[in-house]
Parts: C-alpha cells; structure tokens; sequence
C-alpha cells in the first residue's frame, strides 16, 4: 500500500497523521500484506479514534480537492492482481500482471 499526503509520499501512519496536523492520534491498524480474504469482504486498514483527529483525516479525505491518496495492489488466489488507486470518492482499479514490491520501500503496510 501506497499513501500520499498532499502528493508526498508518507512511510507510516504517525507520518500521515503528521502531516495532516493530527498530533497524538489514537489509531488501531491491521497489516494488509499477506492477508487472504473471502470474495466480496473487506478490511479496515486503519480505524482512527473519533474526535477532532477522526474529523481531520476525514476532511483531508473526502474534501473537493483531497489530500490523501491511496495505492493498493492486491491478488486473487487464483494470481488474478489488481493495483486500486484511491484519491477522495475517486477510485480507479486496473488489473495488473504481478503486484511487485517496491525495492526502495515506498510501500506502507
């Protein structure tokens, strides 16, 4: 998973939370990679407390112009791989050959 805060690339949750001006946030997180989950479930990757850090990352994220973006690839167990971009109510899904890891560790999970 990939997040952006203003179109920078963030390497951890207290990083996004810091840039959005969320100090001391209260957050549970659960890890994407490896996961395997049933056809049409979902999973929450990040629940913040609610409150005024709740409202700031949920402003920053369904604003006109949104400061969070998202990048997630993922695989079918059949090796079927999807790379789903995510900026505000905007998504775009493209299938993919392979979801590879970026060796430069822009990936946040």
């Amino acid at each position: 998973m990939r997040v952006e805060v203003d179109g920078a690339l963030v390497y951890s949750w207290e990083d996004m939370f810091g840039a959005l001006g969320v100090a001391d946030s209260s957050w549970a997180q659960d890890l994407t990679n490896g996961r395997v989950l049933p056809a049409q479930s979902s999973l929450n990757t990040l629940s913040a407390a609610g409150g005024e850090r709740a409202a700031r990352v949920r402003d920053a994220y369904l604003t006109e112009a949104p400061r969070l973006a998202f990048e997630l690839c993922y695989c079918s167990v059949y090796g079927e791989c999807w790379r789903l971009r995510q900026r505000g109510l905007d998504s775009e899904r493209e299938p993919v050959g392979v979801c590879e890891e970026d060796l430069k560790r822009e990936i946040l999970y």
